[in-house]
C-alpha cells in the first residue's frame, strides 16, 4: 500500500515518470519512494540550514551573548571555507564507497550533534569562551556539510531519473524556504523571549539534520564500488589552476564577491549598536528621487515609510532585540539598486 502511495505522489509531481532517466530495471522500480526520500531528506536538511544561518542567526546570537565582532566576523568564512576546501581532501575516499549514502547521513548526523552543540554553548557560556564554542561547532559542521556535498549528486544519480532531478531537489527547496519564512515571521511578531526563540530555532534545527540523516539512511542505493583516489591524487587536481586560464578568471572573479558573502555578520553587530543602516537608507531616499525620471512613491532605492518606522524612539524601546536582524536584514533588502 504504501508502495502505492509513493508511485501515485511520484507520478503527480513529476508528469512523466515513464522515462527510464538512465536508471537501470531495479533503481527504476525503487526510484518512487527513493524520490519521496530525497525531498523529505533535503527538505530537512535545508530547513536546518535556514535556522542555523551563520550570517544572522549565529552573528545575532554571538552578538547577544557578548562574544565580540572578532568571533561574528569568522562565523562566514569558517562556514564557507570548511564547506568547500575539504572537498579536496574527501573527494576521493568517498567516490570509493559502495553505497554513498552511508557518508551523507553520517554527514547530515554530524550537523546535527555540531547545532545541539551550539544551542548547550548559548546555554552555558557568554563572552569569548561563548564565541570561540559555537564557532569550533560551526568548523565541525562545514566538515560535515562538506562530506554531505560531494555525496549527494552522486546517491541521487543513481536513485532518480535524470529528468526528474530536478524535480526532487526544487519540490525540497521550496519547502524548506516555506519554513524558514515562518520563522522569519515568527520573528518579526515578538513572540517569546528573543533568545529563546533563536535557541529554539537552532535546536529545532539540530533535530532536522538528524531526521535528514534517519532518512536518507533507508534510501534503497545500488551497489556501485569505484576506486577511491589517494589523497595525493586529489591534491594533484590542483594543477588545473595552472593549466586553464578561464578557470583562474572565474576564481578571481568569484573571489572579488566576496565581500557580500562576509558583510552581514558586521552588520548585525553594528545595527545593534548604532543602526548604521538607517542613515544608509536616509542618503538613498534624496539620492533615489535625483536619479529615478519615475515619482519617488514606487521602486528604485528607497527605504520606505516603514522601513524608517523600525528606528523611530518609541519603536526602538520596545523592540530594541530585533534591531539586528530587521536592520541587518528587512531594511537592507527594502533598499533597491
Amino acid at each position: 500500500m504504501a508502495q502505492g502511495v509513493a508511485e501515485r505522489i511520484f507520478e503527480v509531481a513529476v508528469g512523466q515518470p515513464d522515462a527510464d532517466g538512465g536508471l537501470n530495471d531495479a533503481a527504476r522500480g525503487r526510484e518512487p519512494a527513493n524520490f519521496l526520500r530525497h525531498v523529505a531528506a533535503v527538505s530537512s536538511s535545508k530547513v536546518a540550514d535556514g535556522l542555523l544561518d551563520p550570517k544572522l542567526v549565529l552573528s545575532w546570537l554571538l552578538t547577544h551573548l557578548g562574544a565580540g565582532p572578532l568571533w561574528a566576523g569568522l562565523l562566514v568564512p569558517v562556514r564557507e571555507a570548511g564547506a568547500l576546501l575539504p572537498q579536496l581532501f574527501t573527494a576521493g575516499a568517498i567516490h570509493g564507497m559502495a553505497r554513498r549514502k552511508w557518508a551523507w547521513a553520517a554527514g547530515s548526523a554530524g550537523q546535527g550533534l555540531a547545532a545541539a552543540g551550539i544551542v548547550l554553548s548559548g546555554l552555558a557560556l557568554d563572552g569569548p569562551a561563548a564565541g570561540a564554542a559555537i564557532v569550533s561547532l560551526l568548523a565541525v559542521l562545514a566538515l560535515c556539510r562538506s562530506v554531505c556535498s560531494v555525496a549527494y549528486k552522486d546517491v541521487l544519480g543513481k536513485t532518480v531519473g535524470k529528468s526528474r532531478r530536478g524535480t526532487a531537489t526544487g519540490m525540497a527547496s521550496s519547502a524548506s524556504a516555506s519554513a524558514v519564512l515562518c520563522f522569519a515571521l515568527l520573528l518579526l511578531t515578538g513572540v517569546g523571549e528573543r533568545a529563546t526563540v533563536v535557541l529554539g530555532a537552532v535546536a529545532l534545527a539540530s533535530a532536522a539534520w538528524l531526521v535528514a540523516a534517519s532518512v536518507f539512511s533507508t534510501m534503497n542505493e545500488e551497489p556501485d564500488a569505484q576506486e577511491a583516489m589517494s589523497l595525493r591524487e586529489s591534491v594533484a587536481q590542483l594543477s588545473i589552476l595552472r593549466e586553464s586560464a578561464q578557470l583562474r578568471r572565474f576564481i578571481v572573479a568569484r573571489s572579488l564577491l566576496v565581500g557580500t558573502a562576509l558583510a552581514p555578520p558586521f552588520l548585525v553587530v553594528l545595527g545593534s549598536d548604532s543602526g548604521i543602516l538607517v542613515p544608509l537608507g536616509r542618503w538613498c531616499w534624496p539620492l533615489r528621487a535625483r536619479l529615478s525620471p519615475r515619482p519617488s512613491s514606487g521602486g528604485g532605492c528607497r527605504t520606505g515609510p516603514r522601513a524608517r518606522s523600525w528606528s523611530s524612539p518609541g519603536w526602538a524601546g520596545r523592540w530594541r532585540w530585533r534591531r539586528p536582524l530587521v536592520r541587518g536584514g528587512w531594511a537592507w533588502r527594502r533598499i533597491r539598486w
